[in-house]
Parts: C-alpha cells; sequence; structure tokens
C-alpha cells in the first residue's frame, strides 16, 4: 500500500503510551471514589471542630 511497512519496532510505544494512559485514568477514578467516600472533619488548632466543617453536626 504505497510503500507502507509495518515495523514491528515502532509497535512498542502506542502500547506503552496506551497503558500509562489507562494507569493514569484509573488512578484518578480511584482517588475521585475514595474522595466521595471520607467525611472530613477540619479542625483547629486546638484539636476542636472548626465552625462550618463537617464535624459541628455531631
Amino acid at each position: 500500500m504505497l510503500g507502507y511497512e509495518f515495523n514491528a519496532r515502532g509497535a512498542f510505544l502506542p502500547k506503552f503510551l496506551g497503558f500509562i494512559f489507562v494507569l493514569f485514568v484509573g488512578i484518578m477514578v480511584a482517588t475521585w471514589y475514595v474522595s466521595k467516600q471520607v467525611d472530613p472533619v477540619i479542625l483547629d488548632e486546638h484539636g476542636g471542630y472548626r465552625a462550618g466543617g463537617h464535624g459541628q453536626a455531631r
């Protein structure tokens, strides 16, 4: 086809970059999922609940 030859040496780079991309997206999804499950409590410098934080309702 118009003088194009498939070079097996060049086939590694797209697979490697695809793996890096999938790994990055997987880390981002896992970070989002974990961050949605946590219930952060913001404390002041004395260890008490800070006004306006989630821990105020407890």
